[in-house]
């Protein structure tokens, strides 16, 4: 589905949807949608800027917590786009029946910070299998979302370039319990 803007003219039962895929979706759009779904379990989203004129976040964002989410993919935002973004959503999203989640990042516009992804693992607590990252900023980083998601079963680390992996590798080794 292309939902670049929302329409009044098309009303959709987002309420009572379990599953949506939209690809190229604009942010305020994507969290209207977020706000208005409270079934979902399945979200695959592709979510680009609304604009140069927008900033971002304006005010603080809420999203209700979606207590049913068990799949989400968040790829995100063109090149013009603060690649923060995506982690401030996070930051305000509680998910606790997440199974899964994929983060996909422009290659040059990786975020730095993964601090609000570390804030949503601990607050939603569940019990996360499957974690897709792409084009994390740094190892730390990485390092750091491993360690609040103890149940991982499926670890996909995609798009590296300019990382050293056997540092990721060491920690991996090194820092966890058995």
């Amino acid at each position: 589905m292309y939902y670049p803007t929302r329409h009044s003219a098309m009303q959709l039962p987002w309420y009572q949807l379990t599953t949506v895929r939209i690809g190229v979706l604009e942010f305020s759009n994507w969290l209207a949608i977020l706000r208005d779904a409270p079934n979902l379990v399945d979200g695959i989203f592709e979510v680009q800027d609304d604009g140069d004129d927008i900033d971002y976040p304006a005010q603080p964002i809420f999203v209700p917590p979606l207590n049913y989410l068990q799949s989400l993919t968040i790829v995100g935002f063109s090149y013009s786009a603060d690649p923060a973004v995506p982690m401030d959503v996070l930051d305000s999203l509680t998910a606790p029946a997440l199974k899964s989640l994929d983060l996909q990042f422009p290659q040059n516009r990786a975020p730095m910070d993964t601090s609000p992804c570390l804030r949503f693992a601990t607050r939603s607590t569940f019990q996360l299998h499957t974690l897709v990252l792409s084009f994390i900023a740094t190892p730390t980083g990485i390092i750091q979302c491993l360690k609040v998601v103890p149940s991982l079963v499926l670890l996909k680390i995609a798009h590296l370039s300019g990382l050293n992996l056997n540092t990721i590798f060491t920690q991996l080794t090194n820092d966890f319990p058995p």
